[in-house]
């Protein structure tokens, strides 16, 4: 119940709440591929999934990742957390500046972009959630 509690915060803070205009899979299926002068583009909310699927081993599959060492989630919850914050952040493009389709020259920034919101939004919705530790070095640097 716990887990299912923070994914819904991590959903409410990034308005995600299951209202999405875009489908996204993981298994690139419904990728809408088009060429732009010969080069393959895919739609954000498709590169979000590849990237999400990507990142997923190293954000949640090891305890002393810098988003899980921090907070009292099993990789499981991390992932549905994570995954909820990244599509919630890909859902947001145009407040992030986010292009509507992603290529090779495009990727990089737009990955980057979309991980940074969505470990802000993780972590702050970890924190709503009272899962973050108390401990001086899991506190967030006030300036």
């Amino acid at each position: 119940m716990r887990s299912f509690y923070l994914v819904l915060v991590v959903a409410g803070l990034l308005g995600c709440g299951g209202s999405s205009s875009s489908e996204t899979t993981t298994n690139g299926n419904t990728s809408n591929q088009a060429s732009s002068g010969g080069e393959e583009s895919v739609t954000l909310a498709d590169f979000t999934a590849q990237v999400t699927v990507g990142a997923l081993p190293g954000v949640c599959g090891r305890p002393d990742s810098s988003l899980r060492r921090c907070v009292t989630v099993d990789e499981q919850t991390c992932g549905a957390a994570f995954t909820a914050a990244m599509i919630g952040c890909s859902e947001h493009a145009a407040e992030l500046n986010l292009p509507a389709t992603v290529n090779r020259q495009s990727a990089d920034a737009t990955a980057r972009t979309i991980a940074r919101c969505a470990a802000q939004a993780y972590m702050l919705g970890l924190n709503e959630a009272g899962m973050v530790l108390q401990t001086p070095e899991c506190q967030p640097a006030t300036d």
